[in-house]
């Protein structure tokens, strides 16, 4: 479990950030990455239930990356110089 705030047993955001610069680790995390297939779960979105039940929404690999392809013509980032503000916020999908 991760957290934004820093909570005893829960790593911190900013752990997280440092443990990604550590290499030591990298092919186990190539590894990892090509065993990720595009219809595998990637993510439950829980709605709030506003017109129905609430429930959760399981979305895969797939699902996440082509709502990326679809808007990418209208946010042109040169490759690897591209910055973003977004105004979404952070529990929006999309975010």
């Amino acid at each position: 479990m991760y957290c934004f705030d820093e909570i005893e047993g829960c790593i911190n955001w900013s752990e997280l950030l440092l443990r990604g610069k550590n290499q030591s680790e990298q092919n186990k995390l190539e590894e990892r990455k090509e065993k990720v297939l595009p219809q595998d779960l990637a993510t439950i979105i829980h709605t709030s239930g506003t017109t129905g039940t609430p429930k959760g929404v399981m979305l895969s690999h797939q699902n996440l990356v082509s709502n990326v392809h679809g808007i990418v013509h209208l946010i042109p980032f040169p490759a690897g110089k591209g910055k973003a503000l977004s105004f979404l916020t952070v529990c929006h999908i999309f975010e």
